[in-house]
């Protein structure tokens, strides 16, 4: 099993939260998710949570020092333990496109489509982690004053 560090990264946009659509290719599970990824060697947080944001998004990000929630994620199906750091960030430019994913791993097979989701919206779509359909609501109004552990998931599939 890989240890892999990964970056969340949590946009709003006229109080809606920018997530990704990812298919498995090998069995159509549907999943939404906010964009970011693996960390990769000598990189910060930060500078991937940036590179992540323009790859699978097409947008220029600032991103908060603070992460806002913490989650470690066991996978089985693809032998990874996962550690990810949700952080908050602003849109500042770029063009909302999944073009700049184009020869980038395996995320060109599984990320389908970007959107932005309202709270009731959200509700209806597999989101991920779980505390986007409720908590995330919560602490954006309080303003994301600390950071939380939420907790480990192991596949969800």
């Amino acid at each position: 099993m890989i240890n892999r560090i990964n970056t969340g990264v949590i946009l709003f946009k006229n109080d809606k939260i920018l997530l990704v659509k990812h298919v498995d290719p090998n069995d159509g599970y549907e999943f939404w998710v906010p964009p970011g990824g693996g960390v990769q060697e000598c990189e910060s947080i930060y500078e991937t949570a940036k590179r992540e944001v323009y790859e699978e998004t097409g947008l220029d990000v600032d991103i908060q020092e603070t992460p806002a929630y913490i989650r470690q994620f066991i996978s089985k199906t693809y032998k990874q333990n996962n550690l990810t750091v949700y952080l908050i960030g602003t849109i500042k430019g770029g063009i909302e496109t999944i073009k700049n994913i184009t020869g980038k791993w395996e995320d060109e097979q599984f990320i389908k489509e970007l959107r932005y989701f309202n709270k009731e919206e959200i509700q209806k779509i597999n989101a991920l982690p779980k505390i986007l359909k409720d908590q995330l609501w919560k602490d954006k109004e309080k303003g994301f004053t600390t950071t939380q552990f939420i907790g480990v998931e192991k596949d969800f599939k």
